[in-house]
Parts: C-alpha cells; structure tokens; sequence
C-alpha cells in the first residue's frame, strides 16, 4: 500500500525518531497536559488482550515494566 498523502489522519503519519522522543517527555512531563491529566489518560480502564487501555493511552507490563503507548 502506497499512501498519496503523507501525515494525513487516515494513518498515514510520520515522525523521527528524535521528534517522538520529544513528544514523550514533554507529554509525560506536564508540558502539553497536565499531570493530573495524563494520570487520567494512562489510567487502567478497558482490559485488551495484553494489557489495559485508559482514554487514549494503552498500558501493558513487560518485565516487570510499566510501558505507557498508543497503537495509531
């Protein structure tokens, strides 16, 4: 499958590696929610087949390891 539009909402998104990382720590620090929200959207609310989905982030543990994520 070829996409003709790159970064459109269907899925076709792209990022680098760096930018992600930055959206990580500046989600998870406060910058662009605040801590009392993000603790609200990583909350366990929905069981999936390995692991929780709160409002918008899916949690699973893996060695022992909490590992906050998003599938789209």
């Amino acid at each position: 499958f070829v996409s003709a539009v790159r970064g459109g909402p269907h899925g076709g998104g792209y990022s680098t590696v760096d930018d992600l990382g930055r959206f990580g720590e500046a989600l998870m620090s406060g910058r662009l929610v605040s801590a009392a929200t993000f603790d609200e959207m990583s909350k366990p609310r929905f069981r999936y087949h390995r692991g929780h989905y709160g409002y918008g982030v899916s949690s699973e543990v893996v060695a022992g390891r909490t590992i906050l994520g998003h599938s789209g």
